[in-house]
């Protein structure tokens, strides 16, 4: 979830219409956060201004620097970010 859902998801509470003279890209997650539903996402890309800073995919999160894989981790199996996944594969670049 990020904050583009929350205009979707607090007009939904309110009874509201979201706009349909453009885009949202947000999605009510309601059902997510009262644990009654998966995420309506597939994807989610972060920016910081106009760079590119994450993909996360299902339980992974690839974060890039310069357009360019820097970290990838499981997050079914390391919500703290803590190991990169390459580590423990034993595999890393120039390696």
């Amino acid at each position: 979830m990020t904050a583009m859902d929350l205009l979707p998801t607090f007009a939904n509470l309110a009874g509201a219409k979201v706009p349909v003279d453009r885009v949202i890209d947000g999605k009510d997650v309601w059902s997510v956060m009262a644990g009654e539903a998966k995420s309506p996402h597939k994807n989610l890309f972060y920016h910081r201004l106009t760079n590119l800073e994450a993909i996360r995919s299902g339980e992974w999160k690839l974060h890039v620097r310069d357009g360019k894989p820097e970290t990838l981790y499981n997050l079914a199996e390391d919500i703290g970010e803590k190991t990169m996944f390459w580590q423990t594969i034993g595999m890393w670049r120039g390696n």
